[in-house]
């Protein structure tokens, strides 16, 4: 029998979350951190296509965070407490994401300074989104959300669970684990004289941001699997060198099937596998890159856990 105040009760949760995600999230996004560009325009008369990514990843970001927000329904004390612990859980969830990618879009603004890209401009976070349709940009952008997803997830603002302290530990331990693998990333598939933020932002290589997101997923997502396996109250810093042993063989693991899959392919091509990842910025490997990684780092994460 379909109850009708059952959907109605559970509709509300839904519609205090696509409030917040509006308000907290997309005005923020459009009008701070996307100012000086119309992304409207970008989208429907320019048919930005890095700008179309760029905001779709952003939207399923912010659905994401919702769903985390959701999860704790029916945790605090009262109805209203229950609707004010949603918005406010996507209100502190976006205020963390905004924060860090304005920290990151000037990092790379002074990673950068004095150099121009492959357009003869100076590097500029938005503007090689917004403005030069660098799509490879776009998938540092997305590989960002990706990290910044797994840093949230596993919040407890509010502490409704009891274990706020945990909550911010983990959250720390993942941004610390995705900069780390950033740098394993450039200094083991990148060859002599090339970087990841090189490849990206001057090179406008798409291959390897698509590879990176790939990357970024896999580990983090096995990551995320394993940190549920702890107990209550413990996280990634007081749980021994048994974690950080997890962590370094899922790393290997996942390193040598993308080294055998290139190999492969290679042979299968009778060509470079690496050069036409990196030298050729063929979109196509980077793809086949990103598809592997996130298949094998699911079927990693459904086993583990």
């Amino acid at each position: 029998m379909i109850h009708l105040d059952i959907i109605a009760y559970d509709l509300s949760y839904v519609a205090v979350a696509f409030f917040a995600i509006y308000f907290t999230g997309w005005v923020i996004y459009t009008r701070y951190a996307a100012s000086g560009y119309s992304v409207v325009t970008e989208i429907f008369e320019k048919r930005n296509m890095a700008a179309g990514l760029e905001v779709a990843a952003f939207l399923a970001l912010e659905f994401l965070l919702a769903v985390n927000a959701l999860r704790g329904e029916a945790m605090a004390v009262s109805y209203i407490r229950d609707l004010e612990a949603v918005f406010v859980t996507i209100l502190l969830s976006n205020i963390c994401f905004f924060s860090l990618r304005g920290l990151i879009s000037l990092y790379i603004k002074s990673h950068f300074k004095g150099q121009k890209d492959s357009h003869g401009e100076e590097v500029r976070y938005n503007n090689e989104i917004f403005v030069q349709q660098n799509l490879a940009a776009t998938f540092f952008s997305i590989s960002f959300m990706i990290l910044m997803y797994f840093v949230i997830q596993k919040e407890d603002f509010l502490a409704l669970e009891g274990s706020s302290q945990a909550g911010v530990m983990n959250m720390l331990g993942t941004f610390i684990s995705g900069v780390v693998l950033l740098w394993v990333y450039s200094m083991v598939f990148m060859p002599k004289g090339h970087t990841v933020l090189n490849e990206l932002f001057l090179d406008n290589n798409p291959a390897v941001g698509m590879s990176l997101c790939g990357f970024l997923f896999a580990n983090l997502f096995v990551q995320s699997k394993i940190i549920l396996m702890l107990e209550d109250g413990a996280h990634m810093f007081n749980s021994g060198w048994v974690i950080a042993a997890y962590f370094v063989s899922i790393l290997l693991f996942l390193m040598a099937v993308r080294f055998i899959f290139g190999f492969l392919m290679g042979r299968v091509a009778k060509g470079c596998y690496h050069e036409q990842f990196v030298k050729a910025d063929n979109p196509v490997i980077g793809m086949l890159d990103m598809v592997l990684l996130i298949s094998c780092g699911h079927m990693l994460g459904v086993i583990i856990y």
